[in-house]
C-alpha cells in the first residue's frame, strides 16, 4: 500500500498588523472558536476538541469548537476566511484543506487568507473492514473483490476528502472496482461501516483505533511501512 500521511494542521486567520497589535495583549481575553469544517468523529473533528481541551486548560481561556460542514470542508474553510482576523477565529483541518481548493470552486485563497501555525499530528491510514466480511488479509480482500466487481462498498468523508483518494488510490493500485459512498466527514461513514452497512474503509487510524481494539472492525494493513512492525499487535486481532 502506498503511503498515505495525513497531516492535521490547526490554522490560524492573521495579518501582520493584527499579529502586532495581539503582542501587547494578554491574549486571549474572550473565549476562542475552533473551527471544524468535518463531521463530529472524524479524526480531524477529534483532535480539534482535544486541543481546545488542552488550550482551554493550560490558558485558562475557553477554546470551542465549532462544526460548519459542507461543500467537502470549503464551507468552514471560507467562514474562518472572512472571520475577523484578530485571532480568536481558528481552523482545525486536515490534508483535504489543500484537495479541496482544486476540486471545488471555492470564494477565498487558501494561500494567502488562512496561514497554518502549527502541525499538531501526524497519523497514517487503515485499511479496515466490517469483521463479517470474510478476510483476514489485504491479499484475501483483494481476491474477494475481483470476484464481486463494484458490488463491495467503501465510504468517505465526501467527494475529493483524502479518506477518499487514498481508497481510490488502492483500488486503482490492487486493480478492484469498488463502489464509493460518500459521507459528510468520516465520522457518519464509520458509523455505516460498524452497522456493516457498509464493508471497508481507509481512514486515520485515530478515528478507528478504538474499534479494532474493541474487535468491531478489522484492520487489515497500515499506509506506512514503518509503522507496520510498531502495529503488529494491532493487526493481529483478527
Amino acid at each position: 500500500m502506498r503511503t498515505a500521511t495525513l497531516s492535521l494542521l490547526a490554522m490560524l486567520l492573521w495579518t501582520t498588523q493584527a499579529g502586532a497589535a495581539q503582542d501587547a495583549l494578554p491574549y486571549p481575553e474572550r473565549p476562542v472558536r475552533i473551527i471544524s469544517a468535518l463531521a463530529v468523529g472524524g479524526a480531524v473533528d477529534s483532535v480539534g476538541r482535544l486541543i481546545a481541551g488542552k488550550l482551554s486548560e493550560n490558558l485558562q481561556r475557553q477554546f470551542v469548537v465549532e462544526n460548519r460542514l459542507g461543500g467537502g470542508g470549503t464551507v468552514g474553510y471560507s467562514y474562518v476566511a472572512k472571520a475577523a482576523r484578530d485571532g480568536y477565529t481558528l481552523l482545525v483541518a486536515g490534508s483535504g484543506y489543500t484537495i479541496a481548493s482544486v476540486i471545488y470552486p471555492i470564494q477565498y485563497d487558501p494561500l494567502n487568507d488562512i496561514a497554518p501555525i502549527a502541525q499538531t499530528t501526524n497519523s497514517y491510514y487503515l485499511l479496515v473492514t466490517h469483521p463479517a466480511l470474510p478476510v483476514k488479509t489485504v491479499k484475501e480482500f483483494v481476491a474477494l473483490a475481483k470476484t464481486k466487481p463494484g458490488q463491495l462498498n467503501f465510504g468517505s468523508g465526501g467527494v475529493g476528502s483524502s479518506v477518499h483518494f487514498a481508497m481510490e488510490m488502492f483500488a486503482m493500485a490492487s486493480g478492484v472496482s469498488l463502489t464509493h459512498i460518500p459521507y459528510k466527514g468520516s465520522g457518519p461513514a464509520q458509523i455505516d461501516l460498524l452497522s456493516g452497512e457498509l464493508q471497508v474503509m481507509m481512514a486515520n487510524a485515530i478515528s478507528l483505533l478504538p474499534h479494532v481494539q474493541s474487535r468491531r472492525l478489522r484492520a487489515l494493513g497500515i499506509s506506512s511501512p514503518q509503522a507496520i512492525r510498531k502495529s503488529m499487535p494491532l493487526l493481529s486481532q483478527r
